[in-house]
């Protein structure tokens, strides 16, 4: 019989190396080169990294000068009390979102409400009012124009009262000098009977002057009150005088027709 032999598996030893999980394999370390970088002498390529060579030999800032980085700067008390409110990482940041955005709806629904009050109340009644003011401010110019009209209508009706009162009087003085003339004519009656010796006569119109005097007695005394009883009280004495002296009672008509000449020519 002829035996086989089977190559025996080279034996390897691994190295280990010990750490904090356990024992871990170590690579062998070998040294071979490869061929081509032996065949044209070239040194093997360094491994890349992800720094590169200025920044390897850029010292870190303070570090030449033995001083520490400077930290970077803190937020204001306002960001830090917002971002603290509003955190979306917090229930109370999620709650205070959630608050705004709700008021801020509020707001707006509270806008439009306001808004449309305006537009459907407040203008109305504001056009309402201005349309009122207008009709005040119209009518108050009515009101002016008419009482207005009312003084210069006043004015008139005193004018016209005025001129009603001085026709009223020279009216008065007229009918008082119409009276007046109608005694200084039965006056001068007595007196041509007297001069004709008619007693009878002169009596009859003694008596229609005291009638007729009588008459105007009213107005004379209201205008000239002083001629008015004068002329009564001579009057009346030559009506006593004539039956016992008719040459007195003469001299009295005289008298009296001179009196109502000046008053006739004072009524005119």
């Amino acid at each position: 019989m002829t035996e086989t032999l089977e190559p025996k598996p080279e034996e390897t030893t691994e190295k280990t190396e010990l750490t904090a999980e356990g024992e871990l394999p170590v690579q062998p370390e070998t040294e071979e080169i490869p061929e081509a970088a032996a065949v044209e002498g070239e040194a093997p390529a360094q491994p890349e990294t992800s720094q590169s060579p200025a920044a390897e030999e850029a010292p870190w800032l303070g570090e030449a000068g033995g001083e520490t980085p400077a930290a970077p700067p803190k937020p204001s008390i306002f960001r830090r009390v917002m971002g603290f409110l509003f955190n979306p990482q917090t229930r109370l940041g999620r709650g205070m979102r959630a608050a705004v955005r709700i008021a801020g709806v509020t707001v707006g629904l509270l806008a439009l409400g306001f808004l449309a009050a305006v537009l459907l109340l407040w203008r109305p009644s504001q056009q309402t009012l201005e349309h009122t003011q207008a009709q005040l401010t119209d009518t108050q110019a009515q009101l002016s124009q008419a009482q207005e009209q009312a003084a210069s209508l006043e004015a008139q009706l005193t004018a016209a009262r005025a001129n009603q009162e001085q026709a009223q009087s020279l009216a008065a003085r007229s009918q008082t000098r119409a009276q007046v003339l109608k005694v200084l004519y039965s006056v001068t009656t007595a007196r041509m009977a007297l001069e004709r010796r008619d007693g009878q006569m002169a009596h009859k119109s003694l008596e229609d002057a005291q009638a007729r005097l009588n008459e105007s007695l009213p107005g004379l005394q209201a205008l000239r009150p002083a001629d008015a009883e004068r002329i009564a009280g001579r009057l009346d004495l030559a009506r006593s005088e004539l039956p016992r002296d008719p040459a007195t009672a003469a001299t009295d008509l005289e008298i009296l027709d001179r009196w109502l000449l000046e008053l006739e020519a004072a009524l005119q």
